[in-house]
């Protein structure tokens, strides 16, 4: 089957960056595929972990939603752990890109082993949330931070290449949030919320933390 005009000019609008392809609709084709597959729940292909789009497009949270309208719960409860490594860019500038998608690859398969039954989710770049629903049977605790530092810190030195000189070492932003939606009005507000709270949690732990386990309430008051 082949593009036709109208298809190919909307499909490069929709993804610009696709212009500069030798082929540059099947491109921007492949890019349209890539983005519904995530929003779908395929996993990640560089870091085989949930796409950001799964959490706010969609239905990566469904059994959470069901959770909180079908039982005698508050609301929508979901606990995270956002791990964010400060100056990712660095082991891309050392050691290549290569280098640095084993290193994402590193940082989300040490996540999901400290958090074996939460859906991990890689929320930007190098930043990624385990979410610690009533699936994952975990609950966030205190010293979280401190058992998963360690574990990261050897992840990513294990992906690194021996060049020669010292490792290199990571700072991290390890922030903690437990979320309550109460009364939710439909699963499709529930992602967008929970990847703003991630972030906004992740941001607050940069600037102001330690700030151990950040607890954010919010009534929508959309109960039917």
């Amino acid at each position: 089957m082949s593009l036709t005009h109208a298809q190919r000019q909307t499909l490069l609008r929709l993804f610009p960056t696709a212009a500069a392809a030798d082929r540059p609709a099947e491109v921007a084709l492949g890019a349209l595929i890539d983005a519904e597959s995530a929003r779908r729940g395929a996993l990640d292909p560089v870091t085989g972990v949930f796409h950001r789009l799964a959490l706010t497009e969609g239905s990566l949270i469904k059994e959470e939603y069901d959770h909180a309208t079908h039982s005698f719960a508050d609301g929508y409860a979901v606990g995270a752990v956002v791990v964010d490594p400060v100056e990712f860019i660095r082991v891309n500038m050392r050691h290549g890109f290569a280098v640095g998608d084993r290193g994402l690859r590193a940082i989300a398969h040490a996540l999901q082993a400290c958090c074996p039954k939460a859906k991990v989710v890689r929320l930007s770049g190098a930043c990624f949330a385990a979410l610690l629903g009533p699936t994952a049977e975990q609950a966030l605790e205190p010293s979280l931070p401190e058992q998963l530092v360690p574990v990261l810190d050897a992840a990513v030195a294990a992906a690194l290449p021996d060049d020669g000189e010292p490792k290199l070492r990571l700072k991290w932003t390890v922030a903690m949030l437990q979320l309550v939606v109460a009364r939710p009005s439909h699963l499709v507000v529930l992602g967008p919320l929970t990847f703003a709270e991630c972030d906004r949690a992740r941001l607050l732990e940069r600037r102001d933390g330690p700030l151990g386990i950040q607890h954010r309430h919010l009534d929508l008051r959309g109960g039917v």
